[in-house]
This record gives structure tokens, sequence and C-alpha cells, in this order.
């Protein structure tokens, strides 16, 4: 299957604002990510659907010619498809038919590199057969017996191909939790060493693993493609004043995701939950990057990131500076100057430091400010603020070190029963 037709359905009675040539657009990348050959792509304005076949009569045979023509492997087509309109396209254009979910979830099973992405990837995959299958053997069901109390040949094949996916399913999920547990024993022991961690997540193609690069001096594959990056990958990133914080590169969201791979997905989209600090990658550059945000925090919202939770741990990482025409540039400069956002690019390293800085202000807004003098002698006190305590400043003399630094109001409550000389202030 090389060679694909891709088709945009607009409906005439719906009254939006939806860009469909933009829609219609994504659409090809996606297919092209599949490494499929994009050979024609068309926009088909409907005033009803078709339950049977989607599109009307009339339709389908100017694109069955359409096909014919073009030597087509396969039809994508973005909107949703039921199992009978698949079936029923297919047995009639004689070409492979797929519809955006089904296109995605074939991604992912082939981009999956991990153990675990492949797994997550297999599960998707059988949600999503799952559900065609549902009515996929409907049409057997008039050869069930009359009086019978076995069903005829059709009802015993579904029931027999869904308890086996059943099955698969259940032991798949009982491999991934076991993962998810070995996961939050890891979580764990960075909460018990204080360790914070920061998640990137951002509509596919914005740039995360590039800013990820940057951050930690890592080569994780960059590329210009829709989910370039499938796995988890998490690495130490340098902050100010040499505080060390665990950055997770995850998988990007686009608009629709298969609420399959939502689910088939949840244990590494939990590694987004614990996080301490989440950072959404927006690509300044898209034109349509307010849709983008609003399907990032839809998918945020159904793994359980409410809007109240988004306000208070969310970082809005605006990049592609670079690419900013001058009055765009202007224009995201002042949207960023207050707030969690801040305008960058993780290309040419503009704000990079600053935004280093944002990260590290937002890890530490619950800490406190202090400044103590400390004995050369008192060794106990000092093992206990290098290995707790972030140092801002250090200044010594012949019996005195000067510290300011950052820590817990346990770790003040710690220093003043060593130390009552302490003066602090919120940061």
């Amino acid at each position: 299957m090389n060679n694909c037709y891709v088709i945009q359905i607009c409906l005439k009675n719906k009254k939006n604002t939806i860009d469909y040539d933009y829609k219609l657009q994504e659409t090809i990348n996606l297919a092209e990510a599949l490494d499929l050959i994009v050979v024609g792509s068309n926009v088909y304005s409907l005033m009803d659907i078709n339950p049977a076949t989607l599109i009307n009569k009339g339709n389908l045979e100017d694109l069955q010619t359409t096909l014919q023509s073009l030597e087509v492997d396969a039809l994508i087509i973005n909107h949703p498809l039921t199992a009978i309109q698949q079936r029923n396209l297919e047995n009639f254009l004689k070409v492979k038919v797929l519809d955006r979910s089904g296109l995605i979830i074939n991604i992912f099973a082939n981009r999956a590199v991990s153990a675990e992405g492949k797994l997550q990837s297999n599960l998707a995959a059988l949600y999503y057969q799952k559900s065609r299958l549902v009515k996929a053997w409907s049409h057997l069901e008039r050869q069930r017996g009359g009086g019978g109390a076995v069903g005829g040949p059709g009802e015993t094949q579904k029931e027999l191909d869904r308890r086996m996916i059943a099955d698969k399913i259940e032991f798949l999920k009982e491999k991934l939790e076991k993962l998810r547990q070995n996961r939050s024993i890891s979580t764990n022991s960075r909460k018990k060493f204080n360790i914070k961690t920061v998640a990137i997540v951002g509509y596919t193609n914005s740039g995360k693993s590039t800013l990820f690069n940057i951050l930690t001096n890592e080569s994780v594959l960059s590329q210009d493609l829709l989910f370039a990056t499938l796995d988890t990958t998490s690495r130490i990133v340098m902050l100010p004043y040499k505080q060390k914080a665990i950055l997770s590169d995850t998988v990007g969201f686009i608009s629709d995701l298969p609420h399959q791979l939502v689910e088939a997905f949840h244990s590494t989209l939990d590694g987004i939950l614990d996080a301490d600090l989440i950072l959404h990658v927006i690509d300044s550059a898209q034109k349509n990057y307010e849709d983008q945000i609003h399907s990032v925090k839809t998918v945020l919202a159904e793994i359980g990131i409410s809007e109240e939770v988004y306000n208070q741990k969310v970082l809005e990482v605006y990049n592609k500076a670079d690419l900013l025409e001058e009055a765009k540039k202007d224009f995201f400069s002042e949207l960023t100057s207050s707030g969690n956002k801040i305008l960058i690019s993780a290309v040419d390293g503009f704000n990079l430091d600053l935004l280093k800085q944002k990260i590290f202000s937002c890890l530490n807004k619950d800490k406190f400010k202090i400044r103590l003098e400390v004995s050369y002698l008192d060794n106990d006190l000092l093992v206990y603020l290098y290995n707790n305590t972030t140092i801002l400043e250090k200044t010594t003399t012949d019996e005195l070190i000067t510290l300011t630094l950052l820590c817990q109001e346990k770790d003040i409550n710690f220093i003043k029963s060593k130390n009552p000389r302490v003066f602090a202030n919120p940061v």
C-alpha cells in the first residue's frame, strides 16, 4: 500500500469556523508520516452523512473513477467512519479505507520503538479493532437459527473474535500495569530526594524534541514530521544555581486524537500528571495555534488536568520565534509579557536562558529565600544544607560561611534548631 488519496469532509449544514483546507493539509501530513505517497486530495462538501457509505452515490462514483485513474491503493478520509461505512466503501471502491483514527493508530504502531511504546500501540490497535468488530459482523446475524438456543455461525464468529480481542487487551493491560508500578517506584524515589520533574507537552511538530535536546544537550530524534516522538525520554536539565531537574519529552498531541490512544497510553501520560511543572510548547508560527492549544488542553483534561490545575502548573512556551515576522514577534512578545508564558526559539536560542530562569522560579515558588551564617565546624548543618536546599550565593571569611539559599518550610525549622539567626522571606 503506497499511493493514497486524501479527502476532507465538510458539512454544509454545520455553522462553524473550521479551516477545512488546514484540516486537509494536516491529514496529508499524517499520511506522509505513514510513508504513504499522496497522489491527490479533495474537500467533499456534504449536506448530510450517508449512513451506509458516508458520501452520496454520485460523489462515490466520481471518486471511484478518480481512484482508478490514479492507481490508488488506499483512501484516507478525515472524518469518523462506522464499521459499516468502512466495509461498504472498501467493497465499492476496491481500495483500503482508513479514517483519521485508523490512520493515527497505524502511525503509532509503525513508530513505537520501546517495549512499552509497542505494548501501548498494540493495545490502541486492539481497542480500535474491537470497535470495528462490533458492527462488522452484524450482516451475518441474519444467519442465526430460528428456534435453537445457540446463534448462527455469524454470531458465533463475532463473539469468538470479540472474546479473543478482549483476552489480548487484558493481557496487554496487565503487562502495562507492571510497567506503571515500576514507574511509580521511580517517581516516589525522586520525590523522596526532592528531585523536581518537568514534562514537555504540545501539539505534534511544535518543536518539543528540539527544545528537549537544547535544554539537555541530548540528540533525541527531532524532525519536521508529525509524531516524530512516541516514546517518552527523560534526562537531567541544569537550571540556574546548579539545580537539577528531570525533563521528560512526551508524545505529541493532535486534534481529534483517538480516544483509544489516550486510553492505551495512559501509563505514559501519567508522567505528565505526576510532573511538578508542565511545559506546553506552542508553535507560534502556526496560524491555527489557538486551535492547537485547545486540542492539547482537551487531551490534558481527559487525563485529569483540569483548567484549574493547568493554570497552576503549566508554563506556556511559545516556540519558533525565529520564523515570525517582526509584527507577529511583537504580538507574541506582548502576549507573553505577563503570567506563565514565554516566547522562545529552540533553534537559535532566543530567550532560552530566560526560560530556564522561569522554570527555576516555577519549581521553587513554594520555597523561602533565607540568609544565614554557618561555622566551618557545624558540619551536620552544612551537609544538610547542601543536600536539601538550593544554594544561591556563598561568601566566606576565615571563621564563617555566609549562605543565601532556597528551602522549604520544614527545612527552616531544622535550620533554626541549629542556627536561630535566620532571615527568611518567601521567594
